[in-house]
C-alpha cells in the first residue's frame, strides 16, 4: 500500500507535466479500480503524508489537468472515505484538503469555494452511513472516462476487503471483463449509432449576471447547471410540486433500483433504454432530488428522455432544475414539446430564478422560444436578478430570438436595475432590435449605472440608422456620460466623422467640453480627415477662441498637430493667433519647438506677435535657439525679432548657440555686436562655454570680438581653469596662447598648473611654466603641482617641475611628499628622480611612515635599497609599528633584508605580535632569510604573544632544514610553547 501510495502521487505529479503520457496512462488504470481498491491506495497517500507532510500535489495541477478532472477525484475519494475510513483518518484527509487548496491562487476561488461545500456534506455525514454511493462519471476526455460497463452495472461494496491476487493477475482479468463487456454492449448497439460519451459528474451552477453559457451542445454545460439540492418547501409540511415529502428518513434504494439512473448519469444512453424497457423505476433520485429524467435533460440524451416521458416519468420534479429547463437549455425542442403535452410546469424556475423560456433565450435556442411562447409561457416574467428573457437574449447578442420574443408580446421598457434592453441591444450592435424597441416605445432617454444611454452606445458602435432613430424618438443628445462627456465630444475623441455630423445636426452643444475644459473643437483640430466636421463646427457657433485649463486652444492643436489646413481655416474664421497658453506660450512659440517651419512661415504672414515672451523670458528666437534649430532662427532673424532678449536665467541667443554649437548663428551673432561678455545665472559667458564644447576657432572669434579671457564663472572659474580641469589641451595652449592668467586661481586656490599637472597635460604643463606658472603654488587642500603628478603618476609633468626647481619636499594635505607619493605607489622612476633631486629620505607622512617603510609595505625592493645606499633610516618605524626589517622578513625580500643588515638595522625588533624578524622568517618557511638572520645572530629564542618561538614554528610546519640550522645554531630546544 505505501507503494502504491507512492506510485499515485507520482503520477499525479507526472499528469501536471505536459510529457507525462506514461504516468497518466498508469494513473488512469488505478483510478478505474473498484471503489476498495482505489480506498487503499488512498489510505496509503494518507500515510505517506502522516509520515511526510511536506508532501503535496503540484501547485499548477489544475491548470493542467483541469478543474473538473481534479474535482472529479477527490469527490470520489471523498466519497469513498465517508464510507470506508476509520473517521479520524478520514477527518485528517479534509484538514489536508483544506490545508492544500486554502494555499493556492485566488483564481481557483470559486473551485475551493466548491470543494469546501463538498467537504461540509461530508464532514456533517461523518457518521458512516451503510448507503452505497455509486461512481460518479468522470469528465469527458479526461483519464477514467472509460469505465467499464461492470463498474456501473455491478457496484463493489465500500467496505469489502481487496481480494489477495497479486497486480498482475487482478489487471489481467480486470482487462478480460472489461472486453467482454464492451464486445456484449457493441451487439446490443444499434449499427451506426454515435457513440456515447460519459457525462460529467457533477454540472456547475449557471453564472450569474448577464454573461450566459455557451451555446448549448451536450456534455458541455456550465459550471452551474447541475441539478443540486431539493429546493425548500415554500411552506412548513408542504413540499414542493414534484419532489417527495420528506418524512423521517430518506427513502432508499437498492443497487437494482439505481442502475437506470447510474446508467442515465454515466451518459450510457443504450444501457438506459434497455433498463426503461425492462421496466425500472423511471422516478428513481439520486441523493440531490435529481431523477434519470432530468439528467437525461441535462447530457443531452434525447431519445432517453423521450422514452422516460413516454414511461410517465414525473415531469415536474425541482430540484433547482426542471427537465424543461435542461432541455431548453440544450435546444431539444422534440422532448420540450413532449414535457408540454406532459403539462410541464412552464413557470418553474431554477436556483436563479430563471423560467425555461429565460434559459433558451439566453442559449440562442429560438425554436424552443417560440414552442415555449405558443405553449403559454410568461415572456415578461423576471429572474432574481431582474432580467426578462428578452433581456437574456439582448445581452447575448441573439438577434433573432429578441426579434421573436417581441413579436411575442416582450414588454420593450423592460429595465434591470443597471440597464435597458435598449441600451444592451445597442451595446451588442443589434440595430434590428434596436429598431424594433424604438417602434414599441421603449425608453431612449434611460442611462445605464455606467452612465451610457442607448444613443451613446449606438454612436459608439457607428449604428447610423440607430442613431437617427434615437434621435427621432426624442434621445437626449447633449446628456453626459459619468466623465462628463456628451455623445458628440466622445464621438469626437474617436474620430467618428459622420456620427459627429448627425449628432451636430441634431442640435448637439458645439461647445460641449470635458472635466479639463477642452470642447469639441480642440479635439477635432487635434485628429486628420476633420476638415469638413470643424467647418460644420464654426457655422454651428462653436467659440474659436476658447482655452482648457492649460490654456490650450484648438488653433495650437492644429499648429502641434502639424495640420496646416486647420490652421488656415481656424485664422480665416477669427482665431487669435496670441493667445497664450498656461506656460506664456503662443502658436507661433509652439510652431518653433515642433519645428513646423511652413506653419511659421504662415503665422509670420498673418502678422502674429513675434516678440512676446514666455513665462521663462523667452521669445520665438530664443525659444528656437534653446531647441538647436539653426533654420528656423535664421528665418525668424529676418522678420525682424528682439535678438537682444535675454531670459530669466541670464541666456542670450548667444549662449544658446553656442551651446548647441550652431557655428552659422554664431557668426551670425558676433556679426550683430551681442554682448560677447554676457554670463548666465551659472556663471557662463560664451567664451566659457565655448571653451567647454572645445570650439576653438570660435574662441578665437569671440576673443577677437572683445571677450574676456578671464572671466569668472561658477566656482570662480576662468575659461582656462575650466579647461584645464577638464583635461581639454587644445583649449588650455590656445588660450594661454590668448595671454590667459596662468596663475589664476578658483574658490578652492586650485591653479591651471595644479589641474594640468593633475590631469597629466605635458604640454600645457610646459607652455604654463614658460609663461611664468608658479610651481610651488598650493591649492585648499594642500596640493602643489608635483604632489599632484606625483600621486597620479605622471613622471613627464614631474620632471619638467623638478627641472623648474619646484620644491620636491612640500607636502600635500595628507601630509605626502612627492617621494612618500611615489614609494607608495611604487613607481621606481619618479623615486629615482625624486631621490636624486636631494627628496627628504625621512620625511614622514601623517601616519609616521617615512619613504623607507612605505616602499617596505608595498614590497618595492628596488626604491627599498635605492633609499639605504642614499642613507635613509634603516630603523625607522610608523604609528603602528612597521619596520622595514620585519617587512623584508615577511614578504621575502632577501635584498633589501641583506641591505638592512649590512646597515646594522635592529634584527630584534618586534611587530604588534612580537614576532621578530627571524620568527616571521621561520612562520613564513623562508629558509635563505632565516639563514641571513641567523648569521647575522638575531635571537633565537624570542616568543611571540602565543608563545611560539622560530624553532617552534619551524617544527609546527615539519621544516627539518630550518630545524637543524635553529638547533645548530644554539636554539633553546627544550623551550615550553
Amino acid at each position: 500500500f505505501f507503494f502504491d501510495g507512492l506510485l499515485w502521487l507520482y503520477g499525479m505529479t507526472e499528469m501536471a507535466r505536459p510529457n507525462g503520457v506514461l504516468s497518466a496512462k498508469l494513473t488512469q488504470e488505478l483510478l478505474q479500480q473498484p471503489p476498495a481498491a482505489r480506498l487503499s491506495i488512498f489510505r496509503s497517500l494518507i500515510t505517506l503524508l502522516q509520515v511526510q507532510p511536506d508532501i503535496a500535489l503540484p501547485q499548477n495541477e489544475a491548470a493542467y489537468l483541469g478543474k473538473n478532472h481534479v474535482f472529479d477525484m477527490l469527490h470520489k475519494y471523498v466519497d469513498d472515505l465517508s464510507q470506508a475510513m476509520p473517521q479520524d483518518i478520514a477527518q485528517y484527509s479534509v484538514v489536508w484538503f483544506k490545508g492544500y487548496f486554502g494555499c493556492q491562487d485566488a483564481k481557483l476561488a470559486k473551485e475551493v469555494h466548491e470543494l469546501q461545500q463538498h467537504l461540509k456534506k461530508f464532514e456533517s455525514s461523518l457518521a458512516l452511513t451503510s448507503e452505497t454511493v455509486p461512481p460518479k462519471a468522470p469528465p469527458q476526455g479526461q483519464p477514467g472516462a472509460a469505465a467499464s460497463a461492470s463498474e456501473v452495472e455491478v457496484i463493489e461494496d465500500a467496505g469489502s476487503a481487496v481480494p489477495k491476487e497479486s497486480k498482475s493477475a487482478r489487471r489481467t482479468k480486470k482487462r478480460k471483463n472489461a472486453k467482454k463487456e464492451a464486445e456484449a454492449e457493441a451487439e446490443d448497439q444499434p449499427e451506426g449509432a454515435p457513440t456515447e460519451v460519459p457525462a460529467k459528474e457533477t454540472a456547475p451552477q449557471e453564472s450569474k449576471g448577464k454573461e450566459a453559457p455557451a451555446a448549448a451542445q451536450p456534455n458541455q454545460i456550465s459550471s452551474s447547471d447541475v441539478p443540486s439540492q431539493p429546493q425548500k418547501a415554500a411552506a412548513a409540511g408542504k413540499p414542493k410540486a414534484g419532489t417527495e415529502q420528506k418524512s423521517g428518513k430518506a427513502k432508499e434504494y437498492t443497487k437494482e433500483d439505481r442502475q437506470l439512473l447510474d446508467s442515465v448519469q454515466l451518459g450510457k444512453a443504450h444501457q438506459a433504454l434497455k433498463l426503461i424497457a425492462a421496466g425500472s423505476d423511471v422516478n428513481v433520485r439520486d441523493s440531490d432530488g435529481g431523477s434519470a429524467l432530468i439528467w437525461a435533460a441535462y447530457n443531452g440524451m434525447e431519445d432517453v428522455c423521450l422514452k422516460l416521458i413516454d414511461a410517465k416519468a414525473d415531469v415536474n420534479v425541482n430540484n433547482q432544475q426542471t427537465a424543461l429547463i435542461r432541455a431548453a437549455f440544450n435546444g431539444m425542442e422534440q422532448v420540450c414539446q413532449k414535457l408540454i403535452e406532459r403539462k410541464a410546469d412552464l413557470s418553474a424556475v431554477d436556483n436563479y430564478g430563471k423560467t425555461a423560456l429565460m434559459v433558451a433565450a439566453e442559449c440562442n435556442q429560438k425554436g424552443t422560444c417560440e414552442l415555449l411562447m405558443k405553449a403559454g409561457a410568461t415572456v415578461n416574467a423576471l429572474c432574481k436578478s431582474g432580467d426578462s428573457a428578452l433581456m437574456c437574449a439582448a445581452a447575448q447578442g441573439h438577434d433573432a430570438v429578441c426579434m421573436s420574443l417581441l413579436h411575442g408580446k416582450a414588454d420593450a421598457t423592460v429595465a434591470t436595475k443597471t440597464t435597458t434592453a435598449l441600451i444592451t441591444a445597442a451595446e451588442n450592435c443589434n440595430a434590428d432590435v434596436c429598431m424594433e424597441l424604438i417602434s414599441r416605445k421603449a425608453n431612449v432617454q434611460v442611462k445605464a449605472t455606467d452612465g451610457n444611454t442607448a444613443l451613446m452606445w449606438a454612436c459608439h458602435r457607428r449604428q447610423l440608422d440607430v442613431v437617427d432613430a434615437l434621435i427621432g424618438a426624442g434621445a437626449d443628445v447633449n446628456v453626459c456620460d459619468r466623465h462628463g462627456k456628451s455623445p458628440l465630444l466622445r464621438e469626437t475623441c474617436r474620430g467618428h466623422v459622420q456620427v459627429c455630423s448627425k449628432l451636430l445636426k441634431a442640435k448637439a452643444d458645439p461647445n460641449a467640453c470635458d472635466k479639463n475644459r477642452r470642447d469639441v473643437l480642440m479635439w477635432s483640430a487635434n485628429r486628420g480627415g476633420m476638415e469638413t466636421f470643424i467647418k460644420e463646427l464654426i457655422d454651428a457657433g462653436v467659440n474659436v477662441n476658447a482655452k482648457d485649463n492649460s490654456g490650450f486652444t484648438a488653433l495650437k492643436g492644429a499648429v502641434v498637430g502639424g495640420r496646416q489646413e486647420y490652421v488656415n481655416l481656424l485664422l480665416d474664421h477669427g482665431a487669435d493667433p496670441n493667445l497664450q497658453d498656461g506656460e506664456g506660450k503662443t502658436v507661433l512659440a509652439s510652431a518653433v519647438e515642433n519645428q513646423q517651419l511652413e506653419i511659421v512661415e504662415m503665422l509670420l504672414n498673418k502678422g502674429v506677435d513675434i516678440d512676446s515672451q514666455d513665462k521663462k523670458g523667452r521669445n520665438v528666437l530664443l525659444t528656437a535657439a534653446a531647441m538647436g534649430c539653426e533654420d528656423v532662427c535664421l528665418k525668424l532673424m529676418k522678420s525682424g525679432v528682439d535678438m537682444q532678449v535675454i531670459d530669466n536665467d541670464g541666456n542670450s541667443l548667444l549662449h544658446f548657440a553656442t551651446l548647441h554649437r550652431l557655428d552659422g548663428l554664431c557668426l551670425r551673432m558676433l556679426e550683430m555686436k551681442l554682448d560677447v561678455n554676457a554670463v548666465d545665472a551659472y556663471g557662463n559667458s560664451p567664451l566659457l562655454m565655448a571653451s567647454r564644447q572645445q570650439m576653438n576657432d570660435f574662441s578665437a572669434k569671440l576673443i577677437a570680438a572683445g571677450a574676456d579671457v578671464n572671466i569668472r564663472g561658477k566656482k570662480d572659474r576662468t575659461p582656462l581653469l575650466m579647461a584645464a580641469g577638464d583635461g581639454l589641451e587644445s583649449v588650455c595652449l590656445q588660450l594661454i596662447d590668448y595671454k590667459a592668467d596662468v596663475n589664476c586661481e578658483d574658490q578652492n586656490g586650485t591653479t591651471p598648473l595644479i589641474h594640468a599637472a593633475d590631469m597629466g597635460l605635458t604640454e600645457v604643463c610646459n607652455a604654463l611654466t614658460a609663461r611664468g606658472a608658479n610651481v610651488d603654488a598650493k591649492e585648499k587642500y594642500g596640493r602643489t603641482a608635483l604632489t599632484a603628478a606625483a600621486d597620479a603618476g605622471h613622471f613627464d609633468v614631474a620632471q619638467k617641475l623638478v627641472e623648474c626647481k619646484a620644491d620636491v619636499n612640500l607636502l600635500n594635505g595628507r601630509g605626502h611628499s612627492a617621494l612618500l607619493c611615489a614609494c607608495l605607489r611604487g613607481d621606481e622612476a619618479l623615486a629615482t628622480l625624486l631621490i636624486e633631486s636631494k627628496a627628504d629620505l625621512d620625511q614622514k607622512d601623517d601616519m609616521g611612515a617615512t619613504p623607507l617603510v612605505n616602499a617596505a609595505i608595498g614590497g618595492a625592493s628596488s626604491i627599498c635599497l635605492k633609499l639605504l645606499a642614499k642613507g635613509a633610516d634603516p630603523d625607522a618605524r610608523d604609528d603602528n609599528g612597521t619596520m622595514p626589517i620585519l617587512c623584508a622578513a615577511n614578504f621575502g625580500l632577501l635584498e633589501v633584508l641583506e641591505a638592512l643588515i649590512a646597515k646594522k638595522a635592529d634584527l630584534n625588533v618586534v611587530d604588534s605580535d612580537k614576532r621578530t624578524p627571524l620568527i616571521l622568517a621561520a612562520f613564513n618557511q623562508d629558509e635563505e632569510a632565516l639563514r641571513h638572520l641567523i648569521e647575522a645572530r638575531a635571537d633565537l629564542n624570542a616568543m611571540d604573544n602565543s608563545g611560539y618561538s622560530a624553532l617552534a614554528y619551524a617544527a609546527k610546519y615539519e621544516s627539518a632544514g630550518m630545524c637543524m640550522k635553529l638547533i645548530n645554531s644554539g636554539a633553546d630546544v627544550k623551550e615550553e610553547s
